[in-house]
């Protein structure tokens, strides 16, 4: 069996592949085509014409991010949630959508039970508050959790140009935003799923942008947002906002310490801990509701009663044996504890820090920053610069000390990473000044960049090559999207309510997880519950919803149901024979000679 390193480093070679391809060939055709005069001089009426209002540039990036992604609505539709953690955040968002904070554990919770979702002591997805809020702001204001996503990436890069703003000029700081525009709204999961990523950035952005201000000058106003970004932090992603806050407030106390006049610190500080102890009262009363401990997160719950694999690399295997359903205890094994023991061996460790280097290089910038390293050369005593370096290298180090790393768990850095890459570009583009041989490279790159973006987003032939992580997990996820959503199909056109219940066959991929309920499981049209073992019969929760119709099916994982495959794959149960059986006969109900297809049911 391959190294789960080898895997991702494969899943990389699409994005790489290509954007390397365009990147390469537009770099040198587009550097020659600036020697041309009056290409030259269109170059510069380009730039002449770019707006210097920082609200202008501010407004431009929301509606380029908004509005791009409307645009490609066609090619890149509203996503259909399939990964486990996207059914969870929209679990908080329906829960927060209704004023509710958490839920009660449903009766027969054990049926109900699935991946990232907290059942006892009470009903709540275990993830941080931070991205089931920014969905429920969609569907609350426009029925569609989706527009929290869009609304929430757009922010984000209006926040990154912001944060940017303060440490290099306006133009620059724009550029920053429109790559991220691309990179982020156009081109990744982030506005493309209900994964995650763009809050915690925006976090980050507001966190950043707010100390480098404080940092020059101390006002009540960049005191509050740097309240409110830690805030945002800790309900997002805690670990990582951590390990940006952590040594940002260090050097942020430090410079105000050597400020010959510092007038408003006091009010600044007060704004500040007025905001962190509301934000901290308010996220132990969460948790509070969600696990009855106010110190205990939902995620820490759901980690002692369920996986076995710890967070950090250098602690122990815990031994969680609460789930009521069986496969979902071994699946938590099965996938999690090989990583974990290949992650404390030297060859695992180093092959996944390659992993995740290679992944944050991709992921956050790509072709867009590939001459940064040679500008970041020509300045390598930039104080600015090495304070960000210093910044990221213990971010870094931080990060390595998880087992377990996705793109979206550095999210907090976005800013940080981007000031790196621009201050690059920024000196390269200084190099030669007279000859401009530095801005025509640099011009060359960023448009070489953009190619490769306009490649995949108009769907051109060589796209097949191009697989970023929303289109890989499409591809992964196309059976269970597909089967489902055939499902749901075949029961529209039955009026009532169902319950279906779902029996996996034998060596069933647990990514394909059809077991996913709303905030008010006994108020849905359909309840989908799990078949449970000979030891916790169906025969109670059947009876319990003996006024639904009710169903039997086992999906399968190497094909997509058409809405006829799907009707025949539904199997009526009889409640009635089901409620009057008793002794021997009460188990897991299996479809007798009488219960056919759809066609069978009672409508």
């Amino acid at each position: 069996m391959p190294f789960p390193y080898i895997e991702n480093l494969r899943s990389m070679v699409g994005p790489i592949l290509l954007r390397s391809v365009i990147w390469a060939i537009g770099l040198p055709v587009t550097f020659l085509l600036l020697q041309m005069p009056k290409l030259r001089a269109g170059f510069h009426w380009i730039l002449d014409r770019v707006p210097r209002n920082p609200k202008s540039h501010a407004l431009l990036l929301f509606v380029l991010s908004l509005g791009g992604r409307l645009a490609i609505l066609h090619q890149e539709p509203v996503p259909l949630a399939g990964v486990h953690d996207e059914q969870s955040y929209l679990l908080a968002a329906d829960t927060f959508a209704h004023g509710r904070l958490t839920n009660p554990t449903p009766q027969f919770w054990s049926h109900f039970e699935t991946y990232h979702e907290l059942f006892h002591p009470s009903y709540m997805s275990k993830y941080p508050p931070g991205q089931g809020m920014a969905l429920a702001i969609g569907q609350v204001l426009f029925h569609l959790p989706f527009a929290g996503v869009m609304l929430s990436c757009a922010l984000m890069c209006v926040a990154l140009y912001w944060a940017l703003n303060a440490i290099m000029p306006r133009r620059w700081a724009f550029l920053g935003g429109l790559i991220a525009v691309v990179q982020f709204s156009w081109l990744s999961f982030w506005d493309n799923s209900y994964y995650g990523g763009a809050m915690a950035a925006l976090a980050g952005c507001l966190f950043l942008g707010a100390l480098l201000r404080l940092r020059r000058r101390i006002t009540v106003l960049h005191a509050g947002i740097l309240g409110v970004s830690i805030f945002l932090l800790a309900i997002t992603r805690p670990y990582e906002g951590l390990l940006l806050a952590f040594p940002g407030v260090i050097w942020v106390i430090v410079a105000i310490a050597r400020m010959p006049r510092r007038r408003h610190w006091a009010q600044a500080l007060a704004v500040v801990l007025l905001i962190l102890a509301s934000g901290g009262v308010w996220l132990g009363y969460y948790n509070l509701r969600i696990t009855g401990s106010p110190f205990d997160l939902p995620a820490a719950e759901l980690q002692r009663q369920c996986q076995v694999t710890p967070v950090f690399i250098f602690q122990r295997l815990a031994t969680g044996t609460q789930c009521a359903v069986s496969g979902q205890k071994n699946q938590y094994v099965k996938f999690e504890l090989p990583a974990y023991l290949l992650s404390r061996t030297v060859k695992g460790y180093t092959g996944e820090a390659v992993v995740r280097i290679v992944g944050i290089w991709v992921f956050y910038g790509g072709t867009a920053f590939v001459l940064a390293p040679l500008g970041l050369l020509l300045c390598w005593r930039n104080a600015k610069l090495r304070w960000m370096a210093l910044l990221l290298a213990f971010m870094f180090v931080g990060w390595e000390a998880e087992t377990f790393g996705q793109v979206h768990y550095y999210a907090p850095a976005t800013p940080v990473l981007y000031a790196i890459g621009l201050i690059g570009l920024r000196a390269l583009c200084c190099w030669k000044r007279h000859q401009r041989l530095g801005q025509m490279l640099v011009f060359a790159s960023v448009f070489s960049f953009g190619l490769a973006a306009v490649a995949e987003m108009s769907q051109a032939p060589v796209s097949a090559l191009l697989n970023v992580p929303h289109r890989q997990a499409r591809g992964y996820f196309d059976n269970y999207w597909r089967s489902k959503a055939s499902v749901e199909s075949a029961l529209e056109g039955i009026p009532g309510k169902h319950l279906v219940l779902i029996r996996y066959p034998q060596g069933h991929d647990a990514n394909q997880e059809w077991i996913f309920n709303g905030y008010d499981i006994p108020g849905q049209r359909i309840i989908w519950a799990h078949d449970l073992d000979p030891s916790d019969p169906d025969k109670p929760l059947i009876c319990h919803y003996r006024d639904r119709h009710i169903w039997m099916v086992s999906p399968v994982d190497t094909e997509a149901w058409s809405v006829e495959q799907a009707k025949r794959a539904l199997k009526a149960v009889d409640s009635a024979q089901v409620c009057a059986a008793t002794g021997d006969n009460v188990g897991v109900f299996v479809p007798g000679p009488r219960m056919g297809g759809l066609s069978a049911a009672k409508h």
